[in-house]
């Protein structure tokens, strides 16, 4: 697993985008169910749609609470944080 500089959960990730980009942004928990049945709908593959509700699952569960060294390992750099991230994106938030 990827991570960056520091853990956050989805409340935290929002708050922080909301701050970088200037869009209002709040988490919403919804239920396992929903998503896949959207995304079944979307047409994503089966075997996508599993991985995506496990990412969820592991955010939920606190499964993502940890910052690892994986991503200087692999690649010899720091990782970015998420409010550098936000802001160097700035141009695709539509606010």
């Amino acid at each position: 697993m990827l991570t960056g500089p520091t853990a956050q959960d989805l409340y935290e990730a929002s708050d922080v985008i909301t701050e970088a980009s200037g869009c209002t942004t709040r988490f919403q928990p919804i239920p396992p169910a929903l998503p896949r049945d959207l995304l079944l709908s979307a047409g994503t593959p089966e075997w996508f749609t599993k991985v995506m509700l496990e990412l969820m699952v592991a955010f939920r569960g606190g499964g993502v609470d940890k910052v690892l060294p994986t991503f200087e390992s692999l690649t010899g750099e720091q990782p970015r944080s998420l409010r550098q991230f936000a802001e160097d994106f700035l141009t695709e938030w539509a606010c």
